[in-house]
């Protein structure tokens, strides 16, 4: 029993030997397979993370260069701009320049014309209308002589006469029919008269006088304390409205362009 005993003991000793390195063998490689596996999972994590950080880097320097395209653009189309707008600059002061030196030729002629015409009505009134009268004309005007005692052209030469020396023209409250029971004829007869010969209705013809009496004052130096209104009023105006639009009708300027752009004569 003894022997037996020990031989059993003996055999399952044997047999523990035996297995017990393939155990600890097994275990091993268990243990280094989780390391090598944790390890594998480890660097595609971090490979993941590096991609992502990359992505990221990338989308981010997609946007720099996109954003550094559209300053860039945007530069280009200020750059633009800017030129075009001192291109446009330059023609507006080409034009603007051309358009002063047109409106100072007119104060120019404006100021011949004072004098020329001050020299003519002059001569007008020192002239015999009848001497110089054409046959031709004489004969176009047998009906009107019919219906008015008054000739056409005498009766132009007492119209000239007051305006230019009698300067009927100043009184605010002057009318076709005040003029015309002065003349001693008829309101519409006097008004054929005007239309005919200075080419003009009433009411031009007047303001035409007065736009010139007021140029004559503007050229000068006594008259410079004088204001654009007060000179209106003074030669037989209203009001400022229709002073300003006679006189850029008859001028083709403002009063303060004719007024910066002429030199005033010495009082007498």
């Amino acid at each position: 029993m003894k022997y037996l005993y020990w031989l059993s003991v003996i055999f399952i000793t044997s047999i523990f030997y035996f297995f017990s390195p393939n155990i600890a063998c097994s275990s091993t490689v268990v243990s280094l397979t989780n390391q090598l596996k944790h390890t594998q999972k480890e660097k595609v994590l971090a490979n993941l993370e590096a991609r992502k950080k990359i992505n990221e880097k990338q989308t981010k320097l997609n946007m720099l260069t996109v954003e550094i395209k559209n300053q860039r653009n945007a530069t280009y189309a200020l750059i633009a701009g800017l030129i075009l707008i001192i291109i446009i600059s330059i023609i507006i002061y080409r034009l603007y320049y051309k358009l002063l030196n047109a409106h100072r030729k007119l104060v120019e002629q404006q100021l011949d014309f004072i004098q020329a015409e001050s020299h003519n009505r002059q001569l007008i009134n020192k002239i015999s209308i009848n001497d110089h009268l054409p046959v031709a004309e004489a004969k176009t005007q047998t009906k009107i002589e019919e219906e008015e005692t008054n000739p056409p052209f005498e009766l132009m030469a007492q119209i000239i006469h007051l305006m230019e020396n009698e300067k009927l023209f100043l009184n605010p409250k002057l009318t076709i029919e005040e003029l015309a029971k002065q003349l001693k004829t008829n309101k519409t007869y006097l008004s054929q008269i005007i239309n005919t010969y200075f080419q003009k209705n009433f009411n031009n013809m007047v303001n035409e006088y007065r736009i010139h009496e007021i140029l004559i004052w503007m050229t000068n130096r006594e008259n410079a304390n004088l204001s654009f209104e007060g000179m209106a009023f003074k030669a037989g105006f209203y009001n400022r409205t229709t002073f300003y639009e006679a006189f850029k009708h008859f001028t083709g300027v403002t009063p303060s362009f004719f007024l910066a752009n002429i030199k005033r004569d010495e009082p007498p």
